[in-house]
């Protein structure tokens, strides 16, 4: 009988000892757990910050302006609105006079185009801009405005000749910005800036 007691003994000690083990082990898992949790949660956040920053820097927003009318409208819009008015105030204006060509499938019929032109010099600075202003304007009689003047003529000529008179009066309401666009690079190599084209007279003589 006692040799058993003694036998149990060991054994309640060797349980009682793994079950403090266990017990030692499950409170240190805890204060684990919190801790990556936390470090897990400041991890996060520190990546969320870090890609708003970057995101920011490499995609800055446009100020977006709320006018008291309620359209909502961007800053850029407003500048090239405002910069485009201060040219418009500014513009030389000029006209071609009129110009007479046939359509191309019509040779006894007769088209006769008149084409208001408002432009800006590039440089105001510019030696020959400067020669060929007028205290008033444009000047008229000056051979490079004579020069600019007659290959305008010409191109408005070869784009009528190149279309059919179905298709001249087909085009007719886009004829402004057709010429705009026609005549937008040899305005630019006189050194203007071509603002607008207006449709004076179109005239149809059969």
């Amino acid at each position: 009988m006692a040799e058993e007691l003694e036998k149990q003994e060991p054994e309640k000690q060797k349980k009682k000892e793994k079950e403090k083990k266990q017990g030692a082990s499950g409170a240190l898992s805890l204060p684990m757990l919190i801790g990556i949790g936390g470090g897990g949660i400041v991890l996060i956040l520190v990546t969320v910050v870090f890609g708003y920053f970057i995101a920011t820097k490499l995609f800055p927003t446009q100020p977006i302006v709320v006018p008291q009318n309620g359209q909502v409208t961007n800053s850029n819009d407003n500048k090239d609105k405002k910069k485009s008015e201060d040219d418009i105030h500014s513009s030389l204006y000029m006209e071609t006079g009129r110009i007479t060509t046939n359509p191309k499938d019509a040779p006894s019929t007769f088209v006769v185009l008149n084409l208001s032109l408002e432009f800006v010099p590039y440089n105001k600075d510019d030696d020959k801009v400067k020669e060929i202003m007028g205290k008033e304007g444009l000047n008229m009689n000056h051979p490079i405005v004579q020069k600019m003047l007659g290959r305008i003529k010409s191109i408005v000529n070869n784009q009528i000749a190149s279309l059919t008179l179905a298709e001249l009066q087909a085009k007719r309401p886009e004829l402004e910005n057709i010429y705009k666009d026609a005549l937008k690079t040899t305005m630019n190599e006189f050194g203007f800036k071509l603002l607008n084209v207006g449709l004076i007279e179109f005239i149809i003589q059969e």
